[in-house]
């Protein structure tokens, strides 16, 4: 995914769409990095936060998209399960397992200013649901024991 700076909510929610299908039908892993930068709109971030809350946002997959999905992972659900016979509502937990289980939202902010703590109150599980790493500024030590550490390497 690119943003550019046309990138709207219709284009966040197929993008969300089609990571729902990598992760919950796929199985596969994925990871959904987003910057400062990249938030066109404050309601991008409350699409991430029901991602984050619940695992799912209502409406995104299409209902005759959704079965087929549904459809698909029935076989690794009765695996895993050990239930011949599961309902729409188990598949759809199921799928949204696997969806909270393989995606992994790595948002990168900037603590400094006011955005980062109005942030943190409108929308809860981007703070809730994450691990916040803090990175500081490195010790100029460290900074050239690294550097000579690689540079070492070169004639």
């Amino acid at each position: 995914m690119i943003i550019t700076k046309n990138f709207q909510e219709k284009d966040l929610l197929e993008e969300i769409k089609n990571v729902f299908d990598l992760t919950g039908h796929q199985g596969k892993h994925v990871t959904f990095i987003m910057t400062d930068a990249e938030i066109k709109k404050e309601s991008f971030l409350e699409y991430i936060n029901m991602v984050l809350s619940s695992g799912e946002i209502p409406g995104v997959v299409p209902k005759d998209e959704k079965e087929v999905w549904l459809g698909n992972i029935t076989n690794q659900y009765i695996k895993e399960k050990k239930n011949n016979e599961p309902s729409q509502q188990q598949l759809w937990e199921y799928f949204v397992d696997r969806v909270r289980d393989k995606l992994h939202i790595m948002l990168c902010f900037s603590p400094v200013g006011n955005k980062f703590r109005e942030r943190a109150q409108k929308f809860p599980a981007l703070f809730n649901e994450c691990t916040i790493d803090w990175f500081l500024p490195w010790p100029e030590e460290a900074l050239v024991s690294v550097a000579e550490s690689f540079v070492k390497k070169f004639d």
